[in-house]
């Protein structure tokens, strides 16, 4: 006898931002994930920002809605509590004009809310997680879920918001990208609250060794040796742009001429004063004395091209790493890794064997560790074929969609 279909439930997510960092490629693998392991999980997608996220959900086919959040608000992120202290009175007034927007788009989003009835909100952003208490209220009670993404610790508005807005929901279920951010944030949130950590997922047939690699997706730099070492991130300050630029200033004259270099990314987000410019990159590379050995290569949607037209990808944060998308990408594609193993990025790979392991801000460290896999291929080889197997094994889509969808069920009891 054919089982009866379990009934539609209807999940509504909401997030920040509609650029495509890892967080935004983060919640489209999830969404597609939960969908394929238990299709009764119906999704849709409220945004506060309008941009490439909105099409790609939409190749998804999952419905979307676009609520605009202030500029003032938008902008507010982790530099907020630096320019209030330098620039009080200015940060203040933006704040203050910003309100009047602010309530108007809580009511758009309620509104919303309302009308598409979700069984369960999921809220993929710290700014989303702040407000959901003022969605999910009174008739629009529902259970919600925070996907929390970044470390808490260091962040005082943020890590005092949370606390605040926490009380505010009867039904709350915590997921942390990383056992790192699960034990982060518990500290910050009443005792009892459900907390697990669920590491993201990668589309492991689309990043994938298999399909050829295209060296035309990087510049070809005049002049330089043809082991290609790349870092791929956006432009966050603490993304290490800068140490890597430094590492490269250290290598060997011999080994700096057996190697191309690259920076991959750009400035994508609005916080303010939280990120890089190509220019003042370009300075530094300047300084450094590699500008001719360095090439900048915009920011791409799809850097599954990127990965395997690379030999080496570096990951240089500076700060520990929430998770590391950008690693666990680079994994699946076969690539050797040198990390800088601090927070989620040391639960990724296991050192020596699916890639290197560094010091965040040790330019020094970065340096020796590029040299050893410019100079030898079969480490370079070794360390891809392991990194492809911990991939297949740790960050499958099957594994990210019935976590999650246990963490639905457990709401829904």
């Amino acid at each position: 006898m054919t089982p009866a279909p379990r009934r539609a439930i209807r999940v509504t997510y909401l997030n920040p931002a509609a650029e495509l960092g890892g967080g935004e490629r983060s919640l489209l693998t999830l969404i597609a994930a939960v969908r394929k392991a238990e299709p009764c999980y119906v999704p849709s997608v409220i945004l506060l920002a309008d941009g490439p996220l909105r099409r790609e959900l939409r190749r998804l086919d999952v419905p979307v809605h676009v609520v605009k959040m202030p500029t003032a608000i938008s902008r507010l992120g982790e530099t907020a509590e630096i320019r209030a202290a330098h620039n009080g009175l200015r940060w203040l007034r933006d704040v203050i004009q910003a309100v009047p927007g602010a309530v108007e788009m809580v009511r758009s989003v309620r509104s919303i809310l309302a009308d598409l009835s979700p069984s369960i909100v999921h809220s993929n952003g710290l700014k989303t997680h702040l407000l959901s208490p003022l969605w999910v209220q009174q008739n629009l009670a529902r259970p919600v879920v925070w996907h929390v993404r970044d470390f808490l610790s260091g962040r005082k508005f943020g890590s005092r918001a949370l606390q605040l807005a926490s009380p505010g929901l009867d039904q709350l279920a915590v997921v942390a990208n990383s056992r790192s951010v699960a034990v982060d944030v518990e500290r910050y949130l009443p005792r009892g609250t459900h907390v697990c950590a669920i590491h993201n997922a990668v589309d492991l047939d689309r990043f994938t060794p298999d399909a050829a690699a295209d060296p035309a997706v990087l510049p070809r730099i005049h002049g330089s040796g043809c082991v290609r070492v790349g870092l791929v991130a956006t432009y966050a300050r603490w993304k290490g742009q800068d140490c890597f630029i430094e590492a490269i200033s250290r290598l060997p004259p011999e080994t700096l001429e057996a190697a191309s270099f690259y920076i991959v990314g750009g400035p994508i987000y609005q916080t303010a004063g939280s990120q890089w410019t190509r220019e003042e990159l370009q300075r530094l590379a300047a300084r450094a004395g590699v500008a001719e050995r360095l090439a900048f290569v915009d920011f791409v949607t799809d850097p599954a091209a990127v990965y395997r037209a690379l030999d080496v990808v570096v990951h240089a944060s500076t700060q520990p790493e929430p998770f590391g998308l950008s690693i666990a990408e680079a994994m699946a594609c076969g690539r050797a890794v040198i990390v800088s193993a601090a927070g989620g990025a040391k639960e990724l790979f296991l050192p020596g064997i699916s890639g290197l392991s560094v010091v965040p801000a040790d330019a020094a460290g970065l340096a020796v560790a590029m040299s050893d896999l410019i100079r030898n291929p079969l480490l370079r080889n070794s360390l891809g074929a392991s990194a492809r197997a911990r991939a297949e094994s740790a960050f499958t889509t099957a594994r990210l969609g019935h976590e999650v969808a246990r963490v639905y069920r457990m709401l829904l009891r």
